[in-house]
């Protein structure tokens, strides 16, 4: 029980951030990195386009760090499977 009371004295924490008008990406920052996150993603070629423009290339502003590292990732695993 111990470690269920942290996670949520973690969650709490967060929630108040977010109450406090902090945007997701900033309150993001109380969560532990230890917790593991799988991302999928299926797309259209037009699709694959515009999310490296918005996440690599900045096209609708600055990508979060994070956003930038994992899209520049796979925008070489997709350039490589495809021979860009």
């Amino acid at each position: 029980n111990t470690i269920r009371g942290t996670w949520k004295k973690i969650e709490t924490a967060y929630m108040a951030c977010i109450e406090l008008g902090m945007q997701a990406q900033q309150a993001r920052d109380m969560l532990p990195l230890g917790i593991k996150t799988e991302f999928i993603q299926c797309a259209f070629e037009c699709d694959w386009d515009r999310f490296f423009k918005q996440r690599v290339d900045g096209t609708t502003g600055k990508p979060h760090p994070d956003a930038l590292f994992i899209a520049s990732q796979a925008k070489k695993l997709y350039n490589d499977w495809f021979n860009i």
